[in-house]
């Protein structure tokens, strides 16, 4: 989208803010380019009032930007009361029912768990791994705290079609599965990993993913035009299809129907 002709329709102080924000994240690290490339390259914000409202929000903080343009980037889009995630056109209804969603272990023991299930501290790659199958192996019910809240570091969900993702998750393949979900390498290549599965009707109103969704993330394939869901971009085969995903507002863990445990270790 060309976000300062957008702009200008709020008049030039703020095409003039707009264009100097842009560049600065032209100039700057890779993080930043790739904020700036999702939105040159966004298509589908400007199509629904929604979403062009979103944009309107953005550009009326514009003129008040100061200092590092990736690093304020970041606050508006953490900021829940601009409402810039999740503005997307609404998903196909033909959309998968079933959805899914990638975490490592350690993030959903730090973030989800009861405290009386959490593994011990600074549990080792073994010993999390073992800690992982016997929590899976129980049921989110007995496990995650309910009140719990599943999202990412925006106030927002990434998810992808279950079906899409489970001939990887039956091989192991999780290195495979994060490059195929887009994902950045984790931590360490030995950490475990959960898949946790829930449905749509469970997680509310789902949106096609767009530039304000992914950030800064340097792997996104923004949604073509009119599209009723978005694509990962498969870090193994960029020119692949890659999943189909969707955004969707941060939701109660009690809503997770299934946890998969998958051990990183060894799997390509």
């Amino acid at each position: 989208m060309d976000l300062v002709a957008l702009a200008n329709r709020q008049g030039p102080e703020a095409a003039a803010a707009a264009g100097r924000w842009l560049q600065e994240l032209h100039d700057g690290d890779d993080y930043a380019r790739a904020a700036r490339r999702h939105l040159d390259a966004e298509e589908n914000l400007p199509l629904d009032p929604a979403g062009l409202e979103a944009v309107g929000r953005l550009v009326d903080q514009l003129p008040a930007a100061a200092g590092d343009a990736l690093r304020w980037y970041r606050a508006q889009l953490m900021n829940e009361a601009l409402r810039l995630t999740c503005q997307g056109l609404p998903a196909d209804p033909a959309f998968p029912e079933a959805l899914c969603r990638l975490c490592l272990a350690q993030d959903m023991a730090d973030w989800l768990v009861q405290p009386d299930q959490a593994p011990v501290s600074d549990a080792g790659e073994d010993e999390l791994l073992r800690w992982t199958e016997r929590v899976c192996g129980l049921g989110p019910q007995k496990v995650l705290r309910g009140e719990a809240v599943v999202r990412g570091r925006l106030p927002l969900a990434f998810v992808a079609a279950q079906e899409d993702v489970m001939p990887f998750a039956a091989q192991g393949a999780v290195v495979r599965l994060r490059h195929f979900l887009g994902l950045a390498d984790p931590r360490s290549p030995g950490e475990p990993h959960v898949l946790m599965e829930f449905r749509r009707a469970d997680t509310g109103p789902a949106a096609v993913p767009t530039a304000f969704d992914a950030g800064d993330h340097l792997y996104f394939r923004p949604a073509p035009r009119g599209a009723g869901y978005g694509r990962t971009l498969d870090r193994a085969d960029p020119g692949g299809a890659g999943s189909r995903e969707l955004v969707v507002y941060p939701f109660a863990a009690l809503w997770v129907s299934r946890l998969v445990p998958l051990p990183g270790r060894g799997q390509a």
